[in-house]
């Protein structure tokens, strides 16, 4: 065997162990970022779509009726959804795992959609309040114990507006990312 063929050899082991056994440690917060300007980019835009395995549908998101009432951005009025949202990055052997999610009890339906079925109810209003004078329309103290009103039940329709989606886009990048990182160090 001649010296450059051992050094060939020597080289495709070297690479091969890299691929075999990574170290993604140091890769972490450069994924985790990627992924990060991913889904504040989708809340921009009100919704990004492409055909790729990961493209988050096939249209925009439509519109919620608070953001056509004050022309604002759908699921963006106080920024907490937005704000919310965690992303780990992880090393499970040879792969490499990226979780995100958010903690708030209305986060998973506004990314996959679905009906709120809200129940009929009874409630009882103090009706009585001042007509006339400097207390006009502050409630009266003690003049009746006020009046019950029923409810009928009904639903809420959310259409699904995915947020936690990649764009091929950002797939080619961290992979790009990964294997520049793997083949210098």
């Amino acid at each position: 065997m001649s010296e450059l063929e051992s050094s060939l050899e020597n080289f495709k082991n070297e690479i091969l162990g890299k691929f075999q056994n990574p170290n993604f440690a140091k890769i972490f917060p450069v994924v985790r970022s990627i992924v990060q300007s991913s889904i504040d980019q989708n809340f921009m835009v009100e919704g990004r779509f492409g055909d790729g395995l990961f493209g988050g549908g096939t249209q925009k998101w439509s519109k919620s009726k608070r953001a056509l009432k004050q022309n604002g951005q759908t699921l963006s009025d106080t920024g907490r959804l937005a704000a919310s949202i965690q992303i780990v990055v992880s090393q499970q052997g040879n792969s490499l795992n990226i979780q995100a999610g958010s903690n708030l009890p209305y986060a998973a339906i506004h990314n996959f959609g679905g009906i709120i079925h809200i129940p009929a109810r009874s409630r009882t209003y103090v009706q009585k309040r001042y007509i006339r004078g400097t207390k006009k329309g502050k409630f009266k103290k003690g003049t009746t114990f006020g009046q019950g009103f029923t409810t009928k039940g009904y639903t809420i329709n959310i259409p699904a507006r995915p947020y936690l989606v990649l764009q091929d886009d950002d797939i080619v990048e961290i992979l790009k990312y990964i294997g520049e990182t793997l083949l210098k160090g």
